[in-house]
């Protein structure tokens, strides 16, 4: 009878444990997709989108770009090319590296489904493709 009670203490903590590392994982890296816009001179028309993608509980809304690029505006909302921002814009990104959105009142709960929008900051430039990974 002692045995048992050992061997089911044991492997009582060792699924705690795996639990407990599961839930320490950072969520963001499960929810994350890739996308390319392509910004198109002149501005008028300029902005592109990508998705949709399904909020997911537990994760932060993000942009992550990949390569560094003409300053470029970035939002998420519930429609391709919508103007109701379903997050507050990150505006003038130039650079690689991950900026998290914050959600307008309204948006944000699970099981929402997004798309990332992006325009060029400026009013003249080139045309260029934008790309990196997001999550709603």
């Amino acid at each position: 009878m002692l045995k048992s009670k050992g061997f089911i203490k044991k492997a009582f903590i060792v699924v705690l444990v795996g639990l407990s590392l599961t839930t320490a994982l950072p969520k963001e890296t499960f929810a994350a997709s890739s996308y390319r816009l392509r910004l198109t001179y002149p501005f008028p028309g300029s902005m592109d989108s990508d998705g949709p993608e399904t909020k997911v509980r537990g994760t932060t809304p993000f942009v992550n770009p990949d390569i560094a690029t003409t300053a470029t505006n970035y939002y998420l909302s519930p429609g391709a090319g919508s103007r109701d921002e379903a997050t507050r814009q990150i505006r003038n990104v130039t650079t690689t590296g991950r900026r998290n959105f914050t959600y307008n009142s309204g948006y944000g709960g699970a099981g929402n489904v997004l798309y990332i929008n992006g325009y060029p900051d400026r009013m003249e430039y080139r045309s260029y493709t934008a790309t990196g990974t997001w999550s709603p």
